[in-house]
Order: structure tokens, then C-alpha cells, then sequence
């Protein structure tokens, strides 16, 4: 029957794909330059992959329809705090892999972080990863927008007295209630290093990352650009997937807005794709400002491309380019 010789094809593939693996791992492994331990966390990633991607068996469609929605257990996931996004993307749901695209200076760092501190202040688990920015430089980055310091100040530590107020005052709220989030830079850039050190941060109960950003994001196999971001792109959805969490990666845009991440095939293993821009290039912005005679300076478009859970379409949403 279709199911049988189905599962034969399946199993071919899978022999070819676990001999290719295994092939180029032997002939890493007699390379003298190889460094074992690299090598041991792609051969994980790897398999990991494929067994992601070839463990399902063959449903039936009728019954999963059924049994799908027969099931009234309430969907757990984390809100997105941000309001004005709710009507297109609700919240933080398991499984699903987004992408936050930006040019440098748009404000997809401090956004991250600012949702990121929202969650934990909700008692959520979250990790902040960083590939670009040191600790402290983020730590800066928090403060700035938490405490309403000028970031020149927080690198200078000329504070006015007001500002040491509010320093204290963000200080001292740290102190009394402990907040469940992770900031996180690792040692190099590889994904299959991160990714086995993501999967310790999820047995300590993070449901949500946030990674910074995904050009920096190299694989032990080299290639053109594209295809590397491709491969780092399959390896986080199949890493949501694989451990029901759900991964944001900040993504860096040309100067002509065109996405550096690998091009539509990174594009396609994400749930969710929003690109930010600033609204001074958005002609749509003036009719859609809360007053038709505001400048359009300051304002932050929000364009969902891609939502496989909602709708797509614009949010505005107002950035100071100080904090």
C-alpha cells in the first residue's frame, strides 16, 4: 500500500543522509587541524536535524484534524507585551521561529530587550543572546531604557542627581524581586555551540530566546553566505521545534532594505518575519499617525510580512534614538 512504500523512500533517504554524515565526520576526524569538540556538537546538530526533520510518521489527516481540534486544552504562550502588535502577533508560542529584520541604529536591540524584560517582569524565563555586544555594553542598553538614562550618561557615569535617583531606584528593584532572564555572549560564533548551550538554558526553564544577531552566526561547514544563513536558519526552527520553545533572531537589512539573512530560503523556516524601518521612509505613515499633523520623526514602522499564526501588515510605534 501508498503508506509501505512510502516509509521504504523515507528510509533510503535517511540511510543516504546518516552515510553522508557520517562520512564527513570520519574525514574530519582524521584531519589533524579539526578541533573534536566542534566537531562532536555538528555531528549532535546534525543528527538532531534529521531526525527532526524525518522522525514524523505518516497520518492520517482526517484523524490529526479531529484529534486537533477535539482537544479544548488552552494553548499555553508567553504574551507579547507590546500592545499595539497584539492584533498580529499575539504572543511568544511554542515551536515558532521569528525574524526581526532591521539596518543598524532602527531599534531592534532595545526592542528585543524591552520585550525581553517585559516577559521576565511577568515571571517568564527568557535568554538574551548576544553574538555582537558584550555584557555590559547590554546591561547599558537595559538601564538606559528602564531607568530613562541618556546611554551617553551610562557610558560616561556623569549622572545629574535626578539621574542617580532613577539608577538607584532600577537598582533597587533588581534587588527585590530576582527577574528569570539570561544574558548570554558566547565564546564563538558557531551554531552548533550555541545550540547545545541553548539546550542546557532550556533544562533550566527558558521558554523563549532572543538572539543578536544572526549574521554574526557561522556553521562548521563553510559556503556562500546565503547558504550558511540558510543552514543557521534550518537549525534554530528545527531546534524550536525539537525542544517546543521559541527562538527571535534579530537579522541586519541592507541599505536598501533587502534581507542579508540568507534571502527567501532563510526566510521560509520562519513563522513570523517583521521588518523594522524608520517611518520617515514609509509613505503609508502620514494618514496612519494617531494625529494626521505629526511628524513622522521618531516613529518606528513595524511591517509583519510573513505571519503563519495572523495577519500581516503596519504598526507604528515611537522610538527615542537616545534611550
Amino acid at each position: 500500500n501508498v503508506e509501505y512504500h512510502a516509509r521504504i523512500v523515507l528510509q533510503k533517504h535517511i540511510a543516504r543522509e546518516i552515510i553522508r554524515i557520517s562520512s564527513e565526520a570520519i574525514n574530519d576526524a582524521y584531519d589533524p587541524t579539526t578541533d573534536c569538540f566542534e566537531l562532536l556538537l555538528r555531528i549532535e546538530a546534525e543528527i538532531a536535524s534529521l531526525t527532526a526533520r524525518n522522525g514524523s510518521s505518516i497520518i492520517n489527516a482526517t484523524k490529526a484534524i479531529i484529534d486537533t481540534l477535539s482537544d479544548k486544552t488552552k494553548v499555553e504562550y508567553l504574551p507579547q507585551p507590546i500592545h499595539k502588535l497584539e492584533e498580529h502577533v499575539p504572543g511568544f508560542f511554542a515551536m515558532d521561529f521569528m525574524l526581526i529584520n532591521a539596518r543598524p541604529g532602527v531599534g531592534k536591540t532595545s526592542f528585543a530587550l524591552q520585550v525581553q524584560y517585559a516577559l521576565a517582569k511577568q515571571g517568564y524565563c527568557t535568554a538574551f543572546i548576544s553574538i555582537e555586544m558584550p555584557v555590559e555594553h547590554l546591561v547599558n542598553y537595559m538601564a538606559t531604557q528602564n531607568a530613562n538614562i541618556p546611554s551617553l550618561s551610562l557610558r560616561t557615569k556623569e549622572y545629574t542627581k535626578d539621574e542617580e535617583l532613577r539608577i538607584d531606584a532600577f537598582i533597587e528593584s533588581l534587588r527585590v524581586k530576582e527577574l528569570p532572564f539570561l544574558l548570554f555572549v558566547p565564546e564563538n560564533n558557531r551554531i552548533e555551540s550555541l545550540l547545545s548551550t541553548m539546550r542546557k538554558m532550556v533544562a533550566m526553564g527558558v521558554k523563549t530566546f532572543f538572539i543578536d544577531y544572526l549574521q554574526q552566526l557561522r556553521t562548521m561547514k563553510d559556503g556562500k553566505p546565503n547558504e550558511v544563513m540558510e543552514n543557521v536558519c534550518m537549525y534554530l526552527k528545527e531546534f524550536c521545534k525539537r525542544e517546543k520553545v521559541t527562538v527571535v533572531a534579530l537579522s541586519q537589512l541592507n541599505a536598501d532594505k533587502t534581507n542579508t539573512a540568507g534571502g527567501d530560503g532563510a526566510i521560509r523556516y520562519a513563522d513570523a518575519s517583521i521588518w523594522l524601518y524608520k517611518s520617515s521612509e514609509d509613505p503609508d505613515t502620514a494618514e496612519c499617525l494617531p494625529n494626521s499633523d505629526e511628524s513622522s520623526e521618531g516613529y518606528v514602522t513595524f511591517e509583519i510580512k510573513k505571519n503563519r499564526n495572523g495577519g500581516t501588515g503596519k504598526v507604528y510605534l515611537q522610538f527615542d534614538g537616545e534611550r
